[in-house]
């Protein structure tokens, strides 16, 4: 058999999915920019003697979603990727302030798993519904993942440019003998907004007393809508810096109150462990941190004696911490230096 026997001039199937499965045909996302839903093209392509052909790299890399609607390029907020993010992919199946999420939610877990199972073994090319053998060979899969920044619903679907120049769509146009229809509905739900309420500032003595040189504390930042744990991941400066590492925000300089010369605040990244510092003697300090899963560290140290920091740096810390499905919540830290007190306030 010659080469151009093994060409790809078509296309045998062409079909967009949800890693779920074929049996959900629509999922939801946050309008974060960020939260992510993976959407799978499957595809098989065919000779020009209709015999079923891998493509090669070249054709696969042209593979994009389109719009189903027009079948022009995503647009409006929408955008796929070919790379995964760390934000939750999965839409909770409960939202604390949303019963109409809820239910979708319970509708979410009446899915038939033993459905999912058949339908994979059928994508391996193992046994089709019917308990027969398959004679196609294994579909390619290329993976995208889809975002947006825009609510209300998108059908979506896919195109792919062949070797010769033809497009092929799955949004039901073509030629004869070229046509598919496939697609995946998503939802983009508008992000969740929690008042400073939600939000816990917990207070945590680490180390020394108001009797010793210095004390250091921690305070934890933590979003409890309705009292259930909502995670929090990262967090960034206003000005959009990543926050890596410990961050210090907040120098007082040498001041004059009750056991205190100097206070400072440093605001710590979560996949740190220790907050950590060398003085200028050349003490060497350390408390753990980000101790608490699911919640940003806030630490604080004071010492008595005007021997460290007494830089100064005040004013607002203004910053945003994202929830593990990339929602974006804007925040600041404000310091009251009479009571030696960070107080977390919304912006």
């Amino acid at each position: 058999m010659n080469a151009e026997t093994h060409a790809v001039t078509g296309i045998a199937t062409f079909e967009v999915k949800f890693d779920a499965g074929s049996s959900v045909p629509s999922k939801r996302i946050y309008a974060n920019g960020r939260m992510q839903t993976r959407v799978l093209v499957m595809i098989r392509g065919k000779d020009g003697q209709g015999n079923e052909v891998p493509l090669d790299a070249t054709t696969l890399s042209k593979i994009k979603l389109i719009r189903y609607n027009g079948g022009d390029d995503l647009q409006g907020g929408w955008s796929a990727s070919k790379t995964e993010n760390s934000y939750e992919h999965e839409f909770p199946s409960l939202v604390f302030s949303d019963n109409d999420l809820q239910e979708f939610g319970a509708k979410q877990a009446d899915f038939d798993i033993e459905t999912v199972h058949e339908q994979l073994e059928v994508e391996r090319g193992g046994v089709n519904p019917a308990g027969h053998a398959t004679a196609q060979i294994e579909p390619q899969r290329v993976d995208f993942w889809v975002t947006t920044s825009s609510t209300g619903t998108l059908q979506i679907a896919a195109a792919v440019t062949l070797p010769g120049g033809a497009v092929v769509k799955t949004n039901n146009t073509g030629t004869p003998g070229m046509t598919f229809n496939s697609s995946v509905t998503v939802e983009g739900k508008t992000p969740e907004s929690y008042s400073i309420e939600a939000f816990k500032f917990d207070e945590v003595l680490k180390q020394g007393n108001t009797d010793t040189e210095y004390r250091t504390y921690n305070y934890y930042i933590g979003l409890f809508p309705a009292g259930r744990q909502l995670k929090l991941v990262k967090w960034f400066h206003a000005n959009g810096g990543t926050g890596d590492g410990q961050y210090w925000f907040y120098g007082s300089g040498k001041v004059d109150h009750w056991h205190t010369i100097a206070l400072n605040g440093w605001l710590n990244q979560t996949g740190r462990s220790k907050w950590e510092v060398t003085t200028s003697s050349g003490r060497y300090l350390s408390v753990p941190i980000n101790d608490r899963s699911g919640q940003i560290t806030v630490t604080q140290f004071i010492n008595r004696k005007n021997w460290y920091l007494t830089s100064v740096k005040t004013g607002n810390f203004d910053f945003s911490v994202h929830d593990l499905y990339g929602t974006e919540h804007r925040l600041r830290i404000r310091t009251v230096i009479s009571d030696r007190a960070f107080i977390l306030e919304k912006r």
